[in-house]
């Protein structure tokens, strides 16, 4: 939602069209953590690869982006 509400006060498009580009966002950094892609490229050190793309996959975390 804070993505949404972010990107929406730069951008102005449909709801429906944001909202679908936000969870398909939201997806892409999620599936990102399940492959590991910050230990893969080597960023494993980097604590701000951590934060932004995160290391720790959840189905929960994928329900509550559908969810909401």
């Amino acid at each position: 939602m804070l993505i949404y509400c972010f990107v929406r006060g730069f951008v102005e498009a449909p709801v429906i069209p944001m909202a679908l580009g936000v969870l398909g966002f939201a997806y892409v950094v999620e599936t990102l953590q399940y492959f590991h892609v910050v230990k893969l490229l080597g960023w494993g050190h980097s604590r701000f690869a951590n934060i932004v793309i995160g290391n720790h996959f959840s189905w929960s975390d994928m329900a509550a982006y559908t969810l909401g």
